[in-house]
């Protein structure tokens, strides 16, 4: 159901793009740039902001490895985890502003391009609302009022 393709996307676009991507951009730039991931010839300041962002991703990146595997396994573990998808949908906002500020400065990379930019935007966006509102699908419905407050529902 929707658990596998928020898990399958979660692997793909969380940990795969972001984490794997973080971690050859911190072990090695050049290839990074070489790859696409990064671009050559930055100001100190844009360098700054660009390996920072690489660092949190490379910090944050193996949780969605671990909800999506939880997802698709059908896990609880990997519902909790899933509220980070939250933070693709702010780096999905973030990206689609921060690179239409960067190329009004004469920055380019490979993600610019229309097709590409606008893609990595939706592919974030999307995986970032379907995994949270599959973990909030599945709270909603594993949890019941009770005279005590909320409780939750054994598993079966």
């Amino acid at each position: 159901g929707a658990n596998v393709l928020a898990g399958i996307l979660l692997l793909l676009v969380g940990f795969l793009c972001h984490w794997v991507a973080s971690l050859i951009s911190l072990s090695s730039w050049d290839l990074a740039v070489r790859l696409g991931f990064q671009m050559n010839n930055l100001t100190t300041e844009m360098q700054v902001y660009v390996r920072a962002f690489a660092v949190a991703d490379s910090l944050i990146g193996w949780v969605y490895g671990l909800s999506g595997i939880g997802m698709l396994w059908n896990k609880t573990w990997g519902y909790q985890t899933a509220w980070f998808g939250l933070i693709l949908v702010y780096y999905a906002i973030n990206f689609l502003a921060w690179t239409h500020l960067r190329m009004k400065l004469g920055y380019q990379m490979t993600v610019d391009e229309p097709p590409i930019r606008f893609t990595w935007f939706f592919a974030n966006l999307i995986t970032g609302i379907l995994a949270v509102a599959v973990s909030w699908d599945y709270w909603s419905k594993s949890i019941y009022r009770s005279r005590s407050g909320w409780e939750r529902i054994p598993e079966t």
